[in-house]
C-alpha cells in the first residue's frame, strides 16, 4: 500500500469509526442481553442500514458476531472493525486486509 493509499484508508477507517462506534457498541450491548432469544440479522441489518444511511464511503460486507463487528470494502481492501471488552470499556480494533 502506498503512503497515499494509506493515508487514505485511515481517513476512511476514522470516518467510520466516528459515525458507527455508537451503532456498535449499542448492538453489542443488545446482542450479548439478547443474543438467546433474537436472531443477529436483525443486528447485521440496523448496522448496515446505519453505515448506509450515514453515507459512508466503501461497501458493507456484513456484521459478524465473534468478534462483534462489522465489515466493509474499500476498492481492494477489507476492513474488519470490531468491538471487545476489556475492563470496564469496550475497546474497538480495526483490521486491514487486501482481497
Amino acid at each position: 500500500m502506498t503512503n497515499f493509499e494509506q493515508e487514505k484508508m485511515h481517513e476512511i477507517r476514522k470516518q467510520v469509526y466516528d459515525k458507527m462506534e455508537d451503532k456498535i457498541a449499542y448492538a453489542w450491548n443488545r446482542w450479548n442481553d439478547e443474543k438467546e432469544h433474537e436472531d443477529f440479522k436483525a443486528y447485521e441489518m440496523y448496522l448496515k442500514d446505519n453505515f448506509v444511511n450515514y453515507k459512508l464511503q466503501g461497501t458493507f460486507i456484513k456484521a459478524t458476531k465473534r468478534p462483534f463487528g462489522i465489515i466493509y470494502q474499500v476498492g481492494n481492501y477489507q476492513i474488519h472493525l470490531t468491538c471487545k471488552r476489556q475492563g470496564n470499556s469496550l475497546n474497538f480494533i480495526s483490521n486491514i486486509k487486501k482481497v
